[in-house]
């Protein structure tokens, strides 16, 4: 897939017309793979180039002054999610407080336009142009490309949505978030040295991971998941808190057990995912109550299956 960044004066016209869905994409989530797939269909059928289109900061950090936002994904792995639902060509808009204040129909003739775009596809709540004024309806009103709106997409009743998912994520309903996402929630970085009290004084050796980014956390807990290293998927118990018991520490930890695993990982890049909350983070009146209790979940992870039709990683 071919990965291109612009700006306000930098549009590059694509040789190819193209079939192109539009927003911000954070997660790529089930409400956004609608989008993604309209794109695609209409590529084939007009034999133009699948596209996306996003933004690059946050908007919603550029117009409010804000630093370190947590997201559900970096755009390093929107990409690579794009890629393997065949999107061809994505396209990164340098978000500024210029792009922020184009009109609509300067947003429309500054930068729609002139990417050569045969299709456009949004979702039915898209709003673009200073303060949103754009919609849906005012872009139909143009003649230069087609646009498909993408009716709302729903699980349960309700819409499926980034905010939705980051509210399910930080109660800690993985499960939620999973079908949301339509596929486990997952969190990547480099796994550092911790001081040792799992290994020598629990007996249970952890990957504390240090993150890549700022991501949505999920709430303070023990986890049954799974952790992808060096190609390979390992059943994994994570823990995210701060360790009351024996190590308390005032930052939060993400730290993982993996089920019959004891190779040194210190300085590898890992995937973390989440399928279930086992329980609470609890401070244990001792280091025997917490052992017992660490053996129970390690149990429970060992013995955890995937329900039918959930997501593979």
């Amino acid at each position: 897939m071919e990965v291109i960044r612009m700006g306000i004066g930098s549009i590059q016209s694509s040789p190819v017309p193209l079939s192109a869905c539009i927003g911000y994409f954070d997660g790529l989530h089930l409400g956004h793979q609608q989008l993604v797939a309209n794109a695609i269909a209409a590529a084939k059928d007009h034999h133009c180039q699948s596209a996306l289109i996003t933004f690059d900061p946050d908007p919603w950090a550029v117009l409010k002054d804000l630093q370190d936002i947590d997201h559900l994904t970096t755009m390093a792995e929107r990409i690579e999610l794009g890629a393997k639902l065949g999107i061809e060509k994505w396209i990164i808009l340098e978000f500024t407080k210029e792009l922020a204040a184009l009109t609509p129909e300067a947003f429309l003739n500054q930068i729609l336009i002139p990417l050569n775009l045969h299709t456009l596809v949004c979702g039915f709540d898209y709003h673009y142009g200073c303060r949103g004024q754009g919609n849906v309806d005012t872009l139909k009103k143009q003649s230069v490309f087609d646009v498909k709106v993408v009716a709302e997409v729903d699980y349960a009743g309700e819409k499926i949505s980034s905010t939705r998912i980051e509210k399910a994520i930080s109660e800690g309903d993985m499960v939620l978030s999973e079908k949301l996402l339509g596929r486990p929630y997952s969190l990547h970085g480099s796994v550092v040295r911790g001081n040792h009290v799992g290994t020598n004084v629990l007996g249970f050796p952890t990957a504390n991971l240090a993150l890549s980014d700022h991501y949505v956390i999920p709430k303070r807990g023990v986890y049954v998941g799974a952790c992808r290293c060096n190609g390979e998927l390992i059943k994994a118990m994570i823990n995210i808190g701060h360790n009351p018991t024996c190590n308390h520490r005032d930052e939060l930890s993400v730290e993982a057990h993996l089920i019959d695993f004891n190779q040194d990982l210190y300085g590898q890049t890992i995937t973390l995912y989440f399928y279930e909350k086992l329980r609470d983070e609890v401070k244990f009146a001792s280091a025997d109550e917490l052992i017992a209790q660490l053996n129970a979940d390690r149990l429970n992870t060992k013995n955890y299956q995937r329900k039918e039709g959930m997501a593979c990683v």
